[in-house]
């Protein structure tokens, strides 16, 4: 049971909730770089044990 346990906890925080916007964003002269540096920005950060 323990190794169960600890293999289904092991998946449980390898698999973190996500959400995709759809924002129908298309690049016309926005720069790759510029882009690139803003990228981080795209991730929402969710409290443990949200979505479980």
């Amino acid at each position: 049971m323990i190794r169960v346990n600890k293999r289904l906890a092991e998946v449980k925080a390898a698999f973190q909730p996500n959400l995709w916007v759809v924002t129908g964003f298309k690049r016309q002269s926005q720069p790759l770089l510029g882009l690139a540096v803003c990228e981080h920005q795209q991730y929402l950060n969710f409290p443990k044990g949200f979505g479980a």
